[in-house]
């Protein structure tokens, strides 16, 4: 099975303590800095901590309907440090412990950093370490396909913009498509799926280009219990876990818009007073839950759950534990699999749906030009490459000369929007959040901060010119682009 589970049915749990915790409310904005000291704010060292990029049921109906292209999850301005931080213990967690991972925690991992907007390089190598475990994982013994691992394989697949027809050479998604059963009593399972692993198959069929096969959707829509949840074994007591997943399958598939409703109003109503879900309410099942209801237009639900999670996180300078999310207030259970499914809560949107950020362009050649980077993944899950060819003036000219679109803060020359964003323009992009400004010199790994203007600065042939937008300067620092300067 996934190791994606729900840990409330976990037999075995460490002594219960009760863990020190910040409060529960999302940070107070400090009062803002002038403009000029706004840009010059320091970012964090490069190589240090990774970083983010970074209703009713009418409604809901709607939304259900209606043709969409991949949307983007952000991080919530609130919980953009509350994501570094847990992405930051992830990351720790992984240099210590990461030989020791199965498989499967290598998926949890990785969709982990794609949800909290950590950059995409720290991915890397559990994806390599994922790649190279495929073969075991997926296929144990020739002909006996694990469901719920080729699944996971698939949807972390889609996370890294890999093709799930070749995963070190291996067709997953069609070893996948084999297991289904196209007959009988349990016609649309896939061979030995539970009601979750029928769900993590269905959701990782939904983007490829044979999509869900009906009756798998089918087989999963008939597991749904009369109030709408969707349980382990018999019904009557339903799972929020399996519901929230199943939830998302169901929608992803199309076709089951009367079950997703069900299970959508279903996990409303579980919702605790505290904003957290699970019998006792916990990380594992409030993310999952989030997740599904900010997908499904719930954004009240999915803020109150957001806020449940801060209270389970460990605080700046708890050692070891910094940034690592609790499974309840009272119990620690497992950091990793509490932390890699409570960071959904901050601002995912469904599993098939968590992706890396696009790289869209090509840099200068040698000292052809000046590369300029422009990240633009908060807003529409892009990074921008292009070459401002020849020497450039200053920083400005090369943004202009690269072909992006510059909107200037009114009555000066300072930059307020590139290629048309933040969409609310002057003064969100002055008082709220501000384009950071940065460079590196040819053939650089990291980036620098510029103390420099862009209009002010001018960048050596060969060098890299990168943006990247701040939405919440009051709250937290300065990020530099979500890929190394040295672009392949």
């Amino acid at each position: 099975m996934s190791n994606i589970i729900p840990l409330e049915a976990a037999s075995a749990r460490p002594p219960a303590r009760p863990p020190v915790r910040p409060s529960a409310q999302p940070p107070v904005p400090a009062p803002r800095e002038d403009a000029a000291a706004r840009r010059r704010h320091p970012a964090s060292a490069a190589g240090g901590r990774p970083r983010r990029w970074r209703v009713g049921l009418l409604a809901l109906v709607v939304v259900l309907v209606a043709a969409a292209c991949q949307p983007v999850w952000p991080v919530q301005v609130p919980y953009l440090t509350p994501a570094d931080n847990a992405a930051a213990w992830l990351e720790a967690d992984h240099a210590v412990n990461g030989s020791s991972y199965g498989a499967g925690q290598y998926v949890d991992l990785i969709w982990a950093y794609a949800a909290t907007g950590a950059d995409q390089a720290l991915a890397d190598g559990p994806w390599a370490d994922l790649v190279a475990a495929t073969p075991a994982y997926v296929e144990p013994s020739s002909g006996n396909v694990n469901v719920g691992a080729a699944a996971k394989v698939i949807l972390a697949a889609h996370t890294m913009r890999a093709n799930p027809a070749d995963v070190g050479g291996l067709d997953v998604a069609a070893l996948l498509r084999g297991t289904l059963i196209t007959a009988g009593t349990d016609e649309g399972r896939f061979a030995g799926a539970s009601v979750f692993t029928q769900s993590l198959a269905v959701l990782a069929l939904a983007p490829t280009a044979g999509g869900v096969p009906p009756s798998a959707a089918q087989w999963l829509a008939d597991r749904q219990c009369p109030d709408g949840s969707f349980a382990f074994g018999a019904c009557g007591s339903g799972s929020v876990d399996i519901t929230a997943v199943a939830t998302q399958a169901l929608r992803a598939a199309g076709g089951q818009a009367d079950a997703v409703l069900a299970a959508t109003v279903w996990l409303l109503d579980q919702q605790d007073a505290n904003g957290g879900f699970g019998s006792t309410p916990n990380a594992n099942a409030t993310g999952l839950a989030a997740s599904t209801l900010r997908w499904n237009n719930h954004p009240a639900a999915a803020e109150a759950a957001a806020v449940f999670m801060t209270t389970l996180q460990y605080p700046a300078g708890s050692g070891a534990q910094s940034g690592a999310i609790a499974w309840t207030a009272a119990n620690d259970g497992s950091l990793f699999f509490a932390t890699v499914q409570g960071v959904l809560a901050f601002g995912a949107g469904p599993l098939h749906q968590l992706r890396f950020p696009a790289v869209v362009g090509e840099p200068c050649d040698g000292e052809e030009g000046v590369t300029v980077v422009v990240d633009t993944a908060r807003f529409d899950n892009t990074i921008s490459v292009a070459c401002a060819e020849g020497p450039q003036a200053s920083g400005l000219a090369a943004l202009e000369a690269a072909g992006v679109d510059i909107g200037d803060v009114p009555g000066t020359n300072a930059v307020c929007t590139l290629n048309g964003f933040p969409t609310e323009g002057y003064p969100d992009c002055w008082f709220q959040g501000f384009w950071s400004y940065w460079h590196a010199d040819e053939g650089a790994t990291a980036w620098s901060m510029s103390m420099t203007g862009a209009g002010s600065r001018v960048p050596p042939l060969g060098s890299v010119e990168g943006w990247r937008y701040e939405p919440d300067y009051a709250n937290h620092s300065a990020v530099p682009p979500g890929i190394a300067p040295n672009v392949p």
